[in-house]
């Protein structure tokens, strides 16, 4: 549910996050490293990873601050872009090729 129609339904609420402009639903399908509204097709491999937002307010003299977790969808090209180039020194992503490899998870 949209977080903004959540608190919506409280204008008189005392509810922290009332006052904050908070993103909808939309941002899920957006990648957080290209910006580009990403289309899961089912073979090509994505990352889903959690954003978390911040919203701070000062009101009646006392500041309210709300966090909130975001699922988000990472295509492999916004990971490698928000971790750099490959060849430069202390590159913290794998430095293999993770086309067409399966990811194993390890409890």
């Amino acid at each position: 549910r949209n977080m903004c129609s959540f608190y919506s339904r409280y204008t008189k609420s005392k509810l922290p996050g009332v006052l904050f402009d908070w993103p909808d639903g939309a941002c899920v399908g957006v990648c957080p490293g290209t910006g580009e509204v990403v289309e899961p097709d089912g073979t090509t491999p994505h990352l889903l990873v959690a954003c978390q937002i911040q919203g701070t307010v000062i009101r009646d003299s006392r500041l309210e601050m709300v966090t909130r977790i975001v699922p988000r969808v990472l295509t492999l090209r916004g990971y490698h872009r928000m971790l750099g180039p490959r060849d430069a020194p202390g590159y913290p992503g794998y430095g293999g090729d993770v086309t067409g490899t399966q990811m194993k998870v390890v409890a």
